[in-house]
């Protein structure tokens, strides 16, 4: 989730580590009891979004939802 004028000079992998990063100097933000609830929350929400900017993209979007929200799970799961 880069920003779009963004998405040429950025690759994934440049952000693969910033979960571990931010659960590492934020740990009470991934004690609450709640917080996957709350993620796919905001990640539905952000999605949401896109759709209105792009409706014919909704299969796209589920896909690619899958993808990232696999290893959010793997993260809050640890």
């Amino acid at each position: 989730m880069v920003a779009e004028h963004l998405e040429t000079v950025t690759c994934p992998e440049d952000y693969a580590r910033a979960p571990g990063w931010l659960r590492e100097a934020y740990p009470e933000m991934f004690s609450h009891p709640w917080i996957s609830e709350r993620l796919l929350l905001h990640a539905l929400v952000f999605r949401a979004g896109e759709l209105f900017d792009d409706p014919w993209r909704f299969d796209d979007l589920v896909l690619e939802s899958l993808e990232w929200l696999q290893p959010l799970e793997q993260l809050l799961s640890q």
